[in-house]
């Protein structure tokens, strides 16, 4: 959710849902808090198996070798008046996964 919103509103109810799932995991006797502080990093990194699959797919292959490379003589198409909008990171709001990681 946080990866495709730039919006104050959104990212504000995503903050307050994350402090109630923290408070959640705090009061879960049966949790470590190792294993808490490891699903914290995990979050944060960006390394759990279930964020890097996503990214494993999207993975383009590699063009065909056997193919004609596109042509270099071909003109570009005409900019459009007020260029191009900019792209939002992924990691404009990754600030909240670590507050609320540290809280």
């Amino acid at each position: 959710m946080l990866e495709n919103t730039a919006s104050l509103k959104v990212s504000r109810r995503v903050h307050a849902v994350l402090k109630k799932i923290v408070t959640g995991l705090l009061l879960n006797r049966s949790m470590s808090p190792q294993s808490i502080l490891l699903l914290c990093h995990g979050l944060i990194s960006e390394s759990l198996p279930l964020i890097t699959s996503k990214n494993k797919e999207k993975q383009r292959p590699p063009p065909d070798p056997r193919l004609p490379p596109p042509s270099c003589l071909l003109l570009p198409a005409t900019p459009k008046r007020g260029g191009a909008k900019p792209v939002i990171s992924r990691k404009t709001n990754m600030h909240i996964l670590v507050e609320t990681g540290l809280s």
